[in-house]
């Protein structure tokens, strides 16, 4: 597990902690120096996006960073 992983874990249990940072790094590419505030608001974004497509496939979407 990443530490950016652990971080969106400690943060919020209830998501895929790589599925998130996955997400994060479509938007950032690099998670080095982000937030807090940065992490607590895309994983509020991964979980609307989550609901509103919930056969979206994160799991490769991760894999494609090598997560």
């Amino acid at each position: 597990m990443t530490s950016d992983q652990r971080t969106i874990a400690e943060l919020d249990p209830s998501v895929n902690p790589r599925w998130v940072e996955g997400f994060i790094r479509l938007q950032y590419g690099n998670l080095n120096n982000l937030d807090l505030q940065v992490y607590k608001d895309e994983i509020k974004l991964f979980k609307e996006c989550i609901a509103e497509d919930p056969n979206h496939d994160w799991e490769g979407n991760a894999k494609s960073f090598g997560l």
